[in-house]
């Protein structure tokens, strides 16, 4: 039977977009299990949506918009990434609020199976996203749409299972999700990355440009305005939230100061990369998250997220090869250097700061931050306890990714002919999943030589010609060139005489930069701009550069 089925598979002529099938048969799935099971609260209190609803609000926004928007830093598969970043988005937030009724069931939290919407499920919904999209980073452009499902699907389930053990059996503490969300995302991303292991990337590929780098920015900033949010939606109301918000900001502050003095530091002019703006500037919010609503001391806030800035903008610059050609990983956002140094270092925080804490710092809060130190636990007892944790999601994190980057193997061959990834070309390039109308090329007019009109090129006859691309400034003067073609005056029809070689011509003081030839030279006949003969579907056009853009006088 199983046989039968890969072969199916192997062989089916729309294997292509199977996802769509996939995705259809699991949304179907989903509505059957919400629609048996899924329950409204009885009663809500209206005091607490008021609290939650505005904290839900901004993590919402820093999950769909920046992130969505960080990932749009590459040319060629910006949208591509804010697609799919919804895609997976909405998967992770309906299976997290199953998976998470369903352990609640076999923990014995509920005596019955239920899937329960409310406001609470929907923002640890966004959390389970945000797990699944950091992972997403370090394979983005690699992999089907299918491929990503079977990883949205896995992560969630042991994420959800991870953060039980660490916060229900161990009493860790992790109130920013430092080390059940940002440790447990990246570790697993880069064990599913170990298995689809891939040598070359078309460096074409990972360009940018201002555009690009602007609208990554735009996420940057949106992430930093709302990483305060993100870490008060987990904490005690009262003074514990107010120190996560607090803390929160005085280390992304810190990590500003740290990843920009750093950039700065390791470049050899003694500029900024983009790119360490984009990512590391971020760094303090990773690091301080697991200890925010427990550190009383405001310089320790700023310190970490100083380091962490530090650390993280060393680990864009000098990380990468060894991750990639020692470790046999490919992470297509360096997002080790983002989510992994500054959790390990937040999570070297949590296990050392319980030894300072106690009664008289945190206030009567104490019994309800480190509930299992009220009840006898000695303060280094819950230091073992943090490194459980942090082992216990390292271990889930690596095991689970193996096993789901192995059955993305499995899923990559059967459906792209015995490939495990996609085709390099096709590899960070928005054309794969996207499709894409030229909206955005420049206009041609073609002069009639007889009475003058304006058309257009089609855009199949210009993308024919635009793909060879003929640099002017590259011909010699030794190079034989053939006769420049006859032009006519479109207004009285005479021959125009004198033309000759631009490249050599002193009187052309204006050179286009690059223009799109599949067939002919740049001339000039002592006009201020130089012109060009192209040869399209049998018609050959006659032209130059001009402020209006690309014009051309039709000959023949």
């Amino acid at each position: 039977m199983l046989d039968c089925l890969i072969q199916f598979l192997k062989y089916w002529p729309y294997k292509r977009a199977f996802h769509v099938f996939a995705i259809l048969v699991v949304e179907i799935v989903f509505i059957i299990i919400f629609g048996l099971y899924g329950r409204y609260p009885p009663e809500l209190k209206s005091e607490k949506f008021n609290a939650l609803f505005p904290i839900f609000a901004d993590v919402h926004v820093m999950i769909y918009l920046g992130i969505g928007f960080i990932l749009t830093f590459l040319r060629k598969y910006s949208l591509s990434a804010v697609t799919l970043c919804l895609l997976i988005g909405s998967i992770s937030l309906q299976w997290y609020i199953i998976s998470a009724g369903l352990l609640n069931y076999m923990s014995g939290v509920t005596t019955e199976f239920s899937v329960t919407v409310d406001t609470t499920n929907l923002l640890f919904g966004d959390f389970a996203a945000a797990t699944v999209l950091i992972s997403f980073c370090v394979v983005m452009g690699k992999v089907t749409v299918l491929q990503l499902l079977i990883m949205t699907l896995a992560e969630v389930l042991l994420y959800v299972g991870n953060e039980y053990i660490g916060r229900s059996l161990l009493f860790g503490f992790d109130v920013g999700a430092t080390i059940f969300l940002h440790l447990f995302a990246i570790v697993f991303g880069l064990s599913v990355s170990r298995m689809l292991y891939i040598e070359d990337v078309d460096e074409s590929k990972l360009s940018t440009s201002t555009e690009s780098n602007l609208f990554s920015l735009l996420g940057t900033l949106i992430l930093w305005i709302y990483w305060p949010s993100f870490m008060a939606s987990g904490a005690i109301p009262g003074p514990p939230q107010e120190r996560s918000m607090s803390n929160t900001y005085l280390a992304l502050t810190g990590s500003v100061m740290g990843a920009l003095c750093m950039s700065s530091l390791t470049h050899e002019n003694g500029k900024i990369r983009i790119e360490h703006v984009q990512n590391a500037v971020l760094a303090g919010g990773v690091a301080v998250g697991a200890t925010a609503d427990l550190i009383v001391w405001p310089f320790l806030s700023i310190l970490i997220g100083l380091v962490a800035g530090i650390l993280s903008t060393c680990g864009f610059v000098f990380t990468p090869t060894f991750i990639h050609k020692k470790l046999k990983i490919h992470d297509s956002c360096a997002a080790f250097s983002l989510h992994a140094i500054p959790a390990l270092l937040g999570s070297l925080v949590s296990i050392i700061i319980p030894c300072f804490l106690n009664q008289q710092n945190l206030g009567g809060n104490y019994p309800e931050l480190l509930p299992a130190v009220a009840q006898g636990r000695s303060r280094a007892g819950q230091s073992i306890a943090q490194v459980a944790a942090v082992l216990t999601t390292i271990a889930t994190a690596t095991v689970g990714g193996l096993i789901t980057g192995g059955v993305m193997r499995l899923i990559g061959s059967l459906q792209l002919d015995g490939n495990v990834l996609l085709p390099i070309a096709d590899i960070l390039d928005d054309e794969y999943n996207i499709h894409i109308e030229a909206t955005d090329l420049p206009p041609i007019h073609i002069h009639n030589q007889r009475r003058p009109s304006r058309a257009f090129f089609s855009r199949a006859s210009f993308s024919q010609f635009r793909n060879n691309f003929a640099d002017m400034s590259n011909i010699s003067e030794s190079e034989s060139l053939p006769p420049p073609p006859t032009q006519f005056n479109s207004e009285t029809g005479e021959e125009i005489t004198g033309l000759k070689d631009a490249s050599t011509s002193p009187t052309c003081n204006r050179r286009p930069r690059r223009l799109s030839l599949n067939i002919g030279h740049l001339y000039s006949n002592g006009s201020e701009c130089p012109t060009a003969y192209i040869k399209i579907d049998e018609e050959i056009a006659v032209g130059g550069l001009t402020n209006h853009g690309l014009e051309f006088d039709k000959t023949s």
